[in-house]
């Protein structure tokens, strides 16, 4: 091994976001998308782990139809996410990978298997059980 240099890496770490100490330089932003049965919720991840459901036009919940690949797309280019997080059965996750544009998909970080209830996604009144179930799930 002569003539190798070894130089640490002391600046521009990747940051995983569950920094303790305050130590991060950059904050992430990062995007739940709940998908179930073509129904999907979008939330933000706040610092304290509690998720922000993402209102559009006074619902967090919708089909997961052109508007929400176009809300993502246009979200993504704004800088109002740079993670994506998938939550749902497998075969929801497969559908919604699939019916994202390839800029937002290159943002996905995790798929989670989780099952989700297809009742929480059909009355505005179920988002908070939806809202509660999400963040059980992603406590660390």
């Amino acid at each position: 091994m002569s003539g190798c240099t070894i130089t640490p890496i002391t600046t521009n770490k990747a940051c995983s976001g569950k920094c303790k100490s305050g130590g991060c330089r950059t904050k992430s932003n990062v995007w739940v998308l709940a998908a179930c049965e073509g129904m999907a919720a979008l939330f933000q991840k706040q610092s304290d782990g509690h998720l922000s459901p993402l209102l559009e036009n006074g619902s967090n919940i919708s089909s997961f139809a052109n508007d929400l690949r176009d809300r993502l797309t246009n979200a993504l280019e704004h800088g109002d996410f740079s993670q994506l997080v998938l939550v749902g059965s497998a075969n929801d996750i497969s559908w919604t990978q699939a019916s994202l544009p390839i800029s937002v998909s290159k943002q996905v970080v995790a798929e989670i298997e989780y099952p989700l209830m297809l009742a929480w996604f059909s009355a505005p009144s179920n988002t908070g059980r939806l809202t509660k179930a999400l963040e059980t799930m992603l406590q660390d």
